[in-house]
């Protein structure tokens, strides 16, 4: 998505620099002078001048919006997974009492052992919780692009 829209920014640009070069043109030959007698047509020149430069902050502004939205939505990725993988871990740690020294015996107390298997149901449910969480904010996250793309879409001429 951020390729499509960088696609689009560059496109926009280079439609604004040549309808930039061509309004000077114009206006260099004669074809759009700039006169008292032509008043209008000056007035006209200048709102397009204006749009085009409100056009331009606004595409900089979604352009920014867009890549702190990518950013933060990496960085949670990135936060979920290590969480992910911290709490397998710590479960597999379990399950196979890795936890354990080597010297230590093994225990075969039931009591330990359904302990253990407490925490591991524990775990297993914030891992459950937290991925569900991840999914959420994945979610609300693409939403927000699609809103800011359908909002870049809808402003384009």
């Amino acid at each position: 998505r951020g390729q499509k829209l960088e696609g689009e920014v560059q496109s926009l640009r280079t439609r604004v620099t040549s309808q930039d070069r061509e309004i000077q043109l114009k206006k260099i030959t004669g074809i759009l002078p700039i006169s008292k007698s032509s008043k209008k047509k000056k007035q006209d020149y200048e709102a397009t001048l204006e749009e085009n430069d409100e056009l331009h902050r606004k595409l900089e502004r979604l352009e920014e919006e867009h890549r702190r939205q990518e950013q933060t939505l990496m960085q949670e990725l990135s936060r979920i997974h290590d969480e992910k993988e911290g709490l397998e871990k710590e479960r597999d740690r379990l399950r196979h009492g890795t936890g354990q020294s080597p010297t230590s015996e093994p225990q075969t107390d039931s009591a330990e052992l359904r302990h253990l298997q407490a925490e591991n149901a524990a775990l297993q449910k914030t891992l459950l919780s937290t991925r569900e969480k991840m999914e959420q904010e994945i979610a609300a996250l693409q939403k927000k692009v699609r809103s800011v793309e359908e909002r870049d879409g809808a402003s384009s001429p």
